[in-house]
């Protein structure tokens, strides 16, 4: 028996209210969907910047050397690294700079709070992602050498532990020029206002010494030093590190 036209009409209209609902349903599911997603990633960056979590920290460093704020950075071939071998370099640097410094000691200045851009927050970038820190910690805990490190913020607090009797050796780390290191977008620490500070065993200027003006060892005197004269990229760097770690007649402290 066919239906007539007037149940037709009611069936056609019940199957187009139910599919208008389903789509309606379906819309909210993925509205609701949506805002968890940005809500949860909104949440991951958040803590990655209250917590310092790594693995953002390689996704920033890659954006800023693609744009090339990070200038000679972006050409190392450091990038990408991969995320385990990040996290394990980051949370041994995280460890080691727990220590408290007993006795003489290596002092390991990382002075990078400046960075390019407006990402001074992420200072762990620079530590864990660049350069071989972890080969400078792995170096001095095999030979048991007492060592300390220093997030420097300004140059008062970075001069106090250069001029600190008991650190032994100083290795300088982050962005400068010859005559002094940077310790945040305003302020320097000029080499020449360490006159008098006690005479180190070795000393590591690792960081860019363009520009003129006299190095940190025209003012604080040393049996052995690590300088340059000119810009360094990061592989550079290194190269310095893995030069000082494989020199076997060398005394920290």
């Amino acid at each position: 028996m066919e239906l007539s036209n007037k149940r037709k009409l009611v069936i056609i209209f019940i199957a187009v209210l139910v599919l208008i609902l389903l789509i309606g349903v379906l819309n909210t599911i993925l509205i609701l969907l949506f805002i968890f997603l940005l809500t949860f990633i909104i949440l991951v960056f958040y803590l990655a910047y209250r917590l310092s979590i790594p693995i953002i920290g390689e996704i920033l460093i890659i954006i800023v050397s693609i744009k090339g704020y990070a200038g000679n950075y972006k050409n190392t071939n450091h990038l990408p690294v991969s995320p385990l071998d990040f996290f394990h370099r980051y949370q041994k640097i995280k460890k080691a700079k727990n220590k408290k410094p007993r006795g003489n000691f290596v002092a390991i200045i990382l002075a990078n709070k400046y960075f390019p851009g407006k990402i001074e927050k992420w200072t762990y970038i620079l530590e864990t992602y660049l350069l071989n820190i972890d080969k400078i910690i792995d170096y001095f805990e095999d030979k048991q050498i007492r060592y300390a490190i220093f997030e420097c913020k300004t140059a008062r607090e970075t001069k106090k532990i250069i001029f600190n009797k008991m650190a032994k050796s100083i290795i300088l780390i982050g962005h400068g020029h010859k005559h002094g290191i940077g310790t945040s977008k305003k302020e320097m620490l000029y080499y020449c206002t360490l006159k008098g500070a006690p005479q180190k065993k070795i000393i590591a200027q690792f960081h860019c010494n363009h520009f003129k003006g006299s190095p940190i060892t025209d003012y604080v005197k040393c049996k052995k030093s690590f300088i340059t004269n000119d810009k360094m990229n990061t592989d550079e760097i290194n190269e310095m590190i893995d030069k000082m770690i494989k020199n076997k007649t060398l005394k920290f402290v």
